[in-house]
């Protein structure tokens, strides 16, 4: 057993090679809080019992915080009330010992929802006794119990390693593994699920309109317009006055531009205008400072205004299958960005050489005549090229 947990930690060490401390993914939060909660199954052992103890399953519970420095690695912090234990064979006589836990590890991620843990965990000793269940007669049990003081367990450091299961991104199921630094007849199983308090998300309904007068009429709820093939050669500019629209659609419809009061949409963090005659944006669109996704695909845009680089939470930018002359070198400011498309938006069209600074960008569409800077430096490991 000795054997096999060393070889875990080593594990965890060679894993922690340059790609897991590549540029810490911008989408991610500084921090992540949880709260975790499980149970115990220890193995305990005290020379005074003369009897032979069976072992059981007793509560944990704590809380915990997170620092996630790449997509796969990660530190953990946490601290937990625990309970171990021991009963013997009838249940009559019981071991139990209360600790607060502080624990510290390190934690690798693999295909984005299991994860390998490793570290130490100081195991605060708060109280020991030992219970006596007091007994009829006949030798059933009955409700009263004696709770004595006893010695021979103490606080002490402890190695710890573990794996988990991401269910959902704000579930996590997995199990631990602890043993002391010294003495390794004892040791603890552990069955956690951490609740990740940042993941959350408490949703309201998005109230969904397919016409721009009943969205004016209940503007206060409009978080979401879809107006795809109305013929549509102009947005009228009260589209300014929905100031809760969260997703606006335009597409298959006949729109050269848009109006500068789109930028008055600040809480607007979908845009899609695909498939309609854009022949240029206005500047105003740089005010969306909340926009994650841009859809501009099939349209004829030239160029695209200086303002469009100060999106700093773009996360998708469709811009393939236009006319564009060239790519800025802004587009690496764009450094939250995970999916690009840029396939067939110009003849011979350059891609930037500022490309190597978006480090999160998961998938690059580009088609056979887009040119790379040269020399082309990937901005990371795991990047998808994908020629349309």
């Amino acid at each position: 057993m000795r054997i096999i947990f060393y070889f875990i930690c080593v594990l965890l060490i060679f894993c922690l090679n340059s790609d897991l401390f590549a540029q810490s993914n911008k989408t991610t939060p500084k921090f992540l809080f949880g709260l975790q909660g499980g149970g115990n199954f220890s193995k305990l052992k005290h020379d005074t019992i003369s009897f032979k103890l069976t072992n059981v399953f007793l509560p944990a519970v704590g809380l915990n915080i997170r620092k996630p420095f790449t997509k796969k690695f990660s530190m953990q912090l946490g601290v937990q009330f625990s309970q171990r234990g021991a009963n013997n064979e009838n249940g009559t006589f019981k071991l139990r010992n209360k600790y607060i836990d502080l624990q510290l590890l390190g934690q690798v991620w693999f295909f984005n929802f299991l994860m390998v843990e490793g570290g130490f965990q100081y195991a605060n000793l708060v109280k020991q006794e030992y219970v006596q269940v007091e007994q009829n007669n006949d030798g059933t049990s009955r409700k009263g119990t004696k709770r004595y003081e006893m010695s021979g367990y103490h606080s002490q450091p402890e190695f710890i390693v573990g794996t988990s299961i991401m269910l959902e991104k704000a579930i996590e199921v997995g199990v631990r593994y602890s043993i002391p630094y010294s003495g390794l007849e004892y040791s603890n199983f552990t069955i956690n699920i951490n609740l990740v308090l940042n993941n959350f998300k408490f949703r309201k309904k998005k109230n969904k309109f397919k016409n721009l007068n009943d969205a004016l009429e209940n503007r206060e709820y409009c978080h979401v317009l879809v107006l795809q093939r109305k013929k549509l050669e102009h947005l009228s500019p009260d589209i300014a006055k929905l100031e809760n629209l969260e997703e606006l659609v335009l597409d298959g419809n006949k729109l050269r531009t848009l109006p500068p009061e789109i930028g008055e949409l600040k809480k607007l963090r979908k845009l899609s205008v695909q498939f309609n005659k854009l022949d240029s944006l206005p500047k105003e669109i740089g005010n969306l400072h909340q926009l994650q996704e841009l859809y501009l695909h099939h349209n004829n845009l030239k160029n695209l205004p200086p303002e469009i680089y100060n999106l700093k939470n773009l996360r998708y930018f469709y811009i393939g299958k236009n006319q564009l002359e060239s790519l800025s070198e802004r587009l690496g400011e764009l450094n939250g960005l995970i999916e690009l498309d840029c396939a067939y938006s110009g003849v011979l069209l350059e891609l930037p050489y500022s490309i190597r600074y978006l480090k999160n960008l998961d998938l690059l569409i580009i088609d056979h005549n887009t040119l790379f800077p040269i020399p082309y430096q990937p901005p990371n490991s795991h990047l998808k090229i994908i020629k349309d």
